[in-house]
């Protein structure tokens, strides 16, 4: 699970589309999920564990609210693929738009962005 603020890094999350590609890539993998849902739940709603991997991303609703909200907006994505740092797998091409800004080189976090499938990389 991933959570942050809806104006900062999660700015545009509404645009994820069903069936769209997220990535999150870690020095040694990157981990490819397929958005599967959207919907909005009350803050402090349990987020159940499941047999299949997957990755939720939770953020305030309504989208763009600058005060303490009741209600959180959230996507969920099951793990399509792992790609291993190294490999000569071609996969998805990845796209970070500002809200998705890849963080330094020398800073150890993951980051997360969208995907295009190979067919449409330019």
């Amino acid at each position: 699970m991933l959570v942050a603020h809806d104006v900062t890094w999660f700015s545009h999350i509404d645009e994820l589309a069903v069936g769209s590609s997220l990535s999150v890539v870690t020095p040694c993998r990157t981990f490819l999920y397929a958005v599967r849902a959207h919907s909005v739940i009350t803050a402090g709603s349990p987020i159940y564990q499941t047999v299949a991997p997957r990755l939720v991303l939770v953020t305030c609703y309504p989208l763009n609210a600058l005060f303490l909200t009741s209600q959180r907006y959230e996507v969920d994505a099951t793990l399509s693929r792992i790609v291993y740092a190294g490999s000569a797998a071609s996969g998805p091409v990845s796209v970070a738009p500002r809200s998705f800004r890849r963080p330094s080189r020398s800073s150890p976090r993951a980051w997360i962005s969208p995907t295009t499938p190979p067919h449409s990389a330019r």
